[in-house]
C-alpha cells in the first residue's frame, strides 16, 4: 500500500503514479508506484488544497484531473460540433425568414389579383398555406435553436469547470522540467494510458535513465 506523499511548507509536493514493468526477469512482478516531485505555485497549491475536499486526498485530486482530461476533450469537440450545427440552423432559419417574406409578398399581390380572376383565388389559397407552412417550420426550428442554446450553455459550464480541476504543468523526472498540458502526449499500455513528456519521448525509466512519464490513467 502506498504511503501518501509528505508535504513541506513550500509550495511542493510528491505525486504517486502506477508504473508497469515487463521485465523478463521477472514475468509477475506487481505493478509499482513512483514518486514524483510536483512544484506548486502559493495559489496552486491552495487551488488543490480546496479540490482535496470534494477527492480525500492530493493524490486522488491529482489523477481526477488527469483522468478529466479525456472528458475535457471530448466535451471540446462536441461543443465545437455542436456549435456549427447551430451556425448551420441559423443559416436555415435565415433562409426560411427570407422565403417567408417573399412568400407573403407574393401572397399579397395575389390577394389584391383576386377578384379579377377566379383562378387567383386559388393561386392565393395555395401560397398562404404555403406560408403557413413555412412559419410552422420557422417556429419549430426557433424551438430547436432554442433548445441547442440551452446545450451549449450547459456544455460551456462543465468545461469551465473542468478547467478548474486542470493543473498547469507536470514535473518531467527525465529532463526535470514541468511540462504544460501542449507537451504531453498520451502511450497505450495495457489497460491504461501512460500520460509522458513527449520531448524526451517515451521512456519507463531504469537503470539507464529517469522515466518520462507524467502519469497514469485508466483507459474508459
Amino acid at each position: 500500500m502506498a504511503v501518501p506523499g509528505q508535504w513541506t511548507g513550500s509550495a511542493g509536493g510528491w505525486l504517486h503514479v502506477y508504473v508497469h514493468t515487463h521485465s523478463t526477469e521477472v514475468p509477475h512482478r506487481p505493478a509499482l508506484r513512483r514518486r514524483i516531485p510536483l512544484e506548486l505555485t502559493r495559489e496552486q497549491l491552495e487551488l488543490l488544497e480546496r479540490a482535496q475536499k470534494r477527492y480525500g486526498t492530493k493524490r486522488a485530486t491529482l489523477v481526477a484531473g488527469i483522468e478529466a482530461l479525456p472528458r475535457l476533450e471530448a466535451i471540446e469537440k462536441e461543443l465545437g460540433e455542436r456549435s456549427n450545427a447551430c451556425e448551420q440552423a441559423l443559416a436555415r432559419a435565415a433562409e426560411l425568414e427570407r422565403t417567408l417574406d417573399r412568400t407573403q409578398a407574393e401572397a399579397g399581390r395575389t390577394k389584391k389579383g383576386a377578384a379579377a380572376a377566379k383562378k387567383a383565388d386559388q393561386t392565393s389559397a395555395d401560397a398562404l398555406a404555403r406560408a403557413k407552412k413555412l412559419a410552422e417550420e420557422r417556429d419549430q426550428l426557433r424551438r430547436v435553436l432554442a433548445a441547442e442554446h440551452d446545450e451549449r450553455k450547459r456544455l460551456e459550464a462543465e468545461l469551465a469547470q473542468l478547467e478548474q480541476e486542470l493543473f498547469d504543468a507536470l514535473h518531467c523526472a527525465r529532463c526535470g522540467r514541468l511540462a504544460p498540458p501542449g507537451e504531453w502526449a498520451v502511450r497505450e499500455d495495457d489497460e491504461v494510458d501512460l500520460v509522458y513528456h513527449e520531448r524526451c519521448g517515451f521512456h519507463r525509466g531504469g537503470l539507464t535513465g529517469s522515466t518520462s512519464v507524467l502519469g497514469v490513467r485508466e483507459r474508459r
